[in-house]
């Protein structure tokens, strides 16, 4: 590092650390209104700097910022470097940019909408996290990755297409996305984590590419390829249940939502119910199971009222 500078900025004073080549946004408090990052700094020899990064917790709890212009140089946003901007309503994000870290814009309540880069390869885990007014997105043409709790709480968002490329979308991804009430899943999707969906009490289906070889969709049930797996039941408000026959397997938090369910009867064909696959069904009272089950997960019951007949 050679220099840390501060310099006057339209909306408070900005902290720049120059480098050989370029200069930093590092820690910054007390802004306000709209944020405009310049695209260079002069370092003390006189020589014109690019910022290329804003870093960890750069903006983290500035309250007072609006909206933020981020300038082409850009490359890479820090983990947490927008959190709890809590009065952040919009930002410009440039094609420049090709990192942003985990949790970065989580907890910015008044974000409504953005628009990602094509750069961008991963949203990492936690990005838009209790964003609770992001009501859309616009995923890039070329993700791969979405990561762990990346728009869990976005209580808003009401649909989503996930772009043809993504081949993971992780744990509890969209967890208490409770609007939303349709999502679409691409071919190349060949991992969603346990706990993806989990209360989203407004989701009725999920539109699988029929090309997907690893998922498939059928009568509320969200199912692995040859239908032996089920991962999430998303009919929450049903009272009573047959579990069709050929299903071997019932994932974890598969029933997590099914507050109301009372009633449930397993096929013979199912050989393992994974941890807290009931989980929360406080209305359970009855349960017809097989006697040749041979696992039983961790809590695969907690909470439930159960007598299995």
């Amino acid at each position: 590092m050679e220099h840390i500078k501060e310099i006057e900025h339209t909306s408070g004073p900005l902290t720049i650390e120059t480098y050989d080549d370029i200069a930093v946004i590092s820690k910054c408090d007390d802004l306000e209104g709209v944020l405009v990052i310049p695209e260079n700094v002069i370092s003390k020899e006189g020589c014109v700097l690019d910022v290329r990064i804003i870093d960890d917790h750069a903006f983290e709890g500035c309250t007072g910022i609006t909206s933020v212009i981020l300038p082409g140089t850009v490359e890479s946003i820090g983990r947490c470097a927008f959190r709890e901007c809590t009065n952040l309503s919009t930002i410009t994000l440039p094609d420049s940019i090709v990192s942003i870290g985990d949790w970065a814009f989580s907890r910015c309540t008044h974000l409504t909408s953005i628009e990602l880069p094509n750069s961008i390869t991963t949203i990492e885990d936690g990005t838009f996290a209790s964003c609770h007014n992001l009501t859309s997105i616009e995923l890039p043409n070329n993700l791969i990755i979405i990561g762990e709790d990346a728009f869990n709480g976005c209580s808003r968002l009401g649909s989503i297409a996930v772009t043809e490329g993504v081949t993971s979308i992780g744990e509890n991804a969209f967890s208490r996305c409770s609007e939303l009430e349709s999502i679409r899943v691409p071919k190349s999707v060949a991992s969603i984590g346990r706990s993806t969906f989990n209360s989203c009490r407004n989701l009725r289906t999920i539109i699988i590419d029929e090309d997907n070889g690893h998922y498939s969709f059928s009568d509320g049930m969200l199912l692995s390829k040859d239908r032996t797996i089920l991962y999430k039941f998303l009919d929450s408000d049903v009272l009573e249940l047959v579990i069709p026959d050929g299903i071997e397997r019932i994932g974890e938090y598969a029933f997590s939502d099914c507050h109301d369910l009372r009633s449930v009867t397993i096929p013979d064909s199912v050989r393992a119910i994974d941890d807290l696959a009931f989980y929360g069904c406080l209305e359970l009272i009855s349960m017809d199971m097989p006697e040749n089950i041979e696992d039983i997960g961790e809590d695969a019951f907690l909470n439930c009222p159960i007598s299995k007949d």
